[in-house]
């Protein structure tokens, strides 16, 4: 019950302090110290369901497991600018959840990401171009839930 409390209150804290500036992005760090950013076309609330969280905007949502330990900042990211140069292997990757389209900035260069349906099936395969950039068009897929996994980076994606 504690537990509970606790994670009301927090959230209590996140909406109130978003309502008073530009959010447009959730970090969520792993207890690795992995880093990963979702970007939103509007701003992002954080739900608690029965076995994940959800985190969505008016039109696009991910899920993040709720036995997973993790810690999620609300903040605003430019998409289009370039704040500092990192070149190495544990480099930040940005997920930009958007209408009709995930966009994937600073993954690893020729990776692939991969889409799966909810029941495993291999739905798209995009390749992350030399610059670590991708984009999987959602607009032709059906409603319903979709996992993404782009190497060690998997999450839930509905449309």
């Amino acid at each position: 019950m504690r537990k509970v409390l606790s994670l009301m209150m927090a959230l209590f804290c996140c909406t109130a302090a978003m309502a008073e500036t530009e959010i447009n992005a959730v970090t969520i760090t792993k207890s690795d110290d992995s880093k990963v950013v979702f970007m939103f076309a509007n701003k992002p609330v954080i739900t608690p369901g029965a076995s994940a969280y959800t985190i969505a905007d008016d039109s696009q949502s991910i899920s993040i497991d709720m036995t997973e330990n993790f810690e999620a900042t609300f903040g605003y990211t430019d998409p289009s600018g370039i704040d500092e140069v990192i070149d190495n292997d544990d480099a930040t990757a940005y997920y930009y959840v958007g209408s009709g389209e995930i966009t994937i900035y600073n993954a690893k260069a020729g990776s692939n990401v991969h889409v799966y349906s909810v029941n495993g099936m291999l739905v798209n395969t995009v390749k992350c171009d030399a610059d670590g950039q991708a984009v999987i068009e959602t607009s032709d897929l059906n409603n319903g839930v979709y996992v993404i996994k782009n190497n060690d980076i998997t999450f839930k994606y509905l449309k």
